[in-house]
């Protein structure tokens, strides 16, 4: 009988020890592509094995995430193996390692170099910052897109509304428009008419009207037409 509740309360004591083992807390003391190996409470210092690391989504949509070491970790270990085939959940704030926004309605990341991308769930806005906030977009309903910083476009551009510039507008190929053409003091359709018209007062009278006059540029017209 007693070797009976012997055997009862060792059982119940190595299930007891493979639960308290299920759940670990720890620190990340190496890297690996998507392994690490974290140091364990009562491990006298000395890592686990290579453990994967949790995501979101790992087949179709592919999610990836790099721990730093240091880094606090929540482990989850299998009852068999040895501690050979856990894996890290995830990773958790504490007071070293704050959340980069107190903010409730804002998810996003930052990284160490201040990168950071977010989403205003309240405002609607979505923000990407680069580094120092000098290269940036952000966009709010009702505003639009804002862009911060130099911005280069590899392919054709077409517009469907007007474009505003407020500063000088260079262009390397040819500017050409199927509308009107201005400046501050007219259009190009009222220097035509004013040239093509126009005459000089000679010794002998007037002057005829140029014999070349400025015409119409008809090509884009005419590839309309087509």
């Amino acid at each position: 009988m007693m070797e009976d509740i012997s055997d009862q309360e060792w059982q119940l004591g190595d299930v007891m020890a493979k639960l308290i083992r299920l759940v670990q807390f720890g620190e990340v003391a190496e890297v690996s592509g998507n392994r690490v190996r974290v140091v364990l409470p009562g491990q006298n210092g000395t890592s686990s094995a290579w453990l994967g690391t949790g995501t979101r989504r790992a087949k179709g949509a592919s999610q990836v995430s790099r721990y730093e070491l240091g880094e606090q970790v929540v482990c989850l270990f299998p009852p068999y193996g040895g501690g050979r085939f856990g894996v890290v959940l995830c990773s958790l704030h504490n007071l070293k390692d704050v959340p980069w926004t107190d903010e409730e309605s804002v998810e996003g990341t930052q990284y160490p170099d201040g990168t950071t991308f977010s989403y205003d769930m309240a405002a609607g806005r979505v923000d990407l910052s680069l580094t120092d906030g000098s290269v940036a977009i952000h966009g709010e309903p009702g505003k639009g897109w804002v862009i911060s910083g130099p911005c280069e476009f590899r392919d054709e551009v077409t517009h469907k509304k007007a474009v505003t510039c407020e500063a000088t507008l260079s262009a390397v190929g040819n500017i050409s428009t199927q509308g009107e053409l201005s400046d501050a003091t007219g259009t190009v359709s009222s220097i035509r008419v004013v040239y093509n018209g126009h005459t000089h007062n000679v010794p002998d009278g007037v002057s005829d009207a140029p014999n070349q006059p400025m015409r119409k540029r008809v090509r884009n017209r005419a590839r309309k037409a087509r």
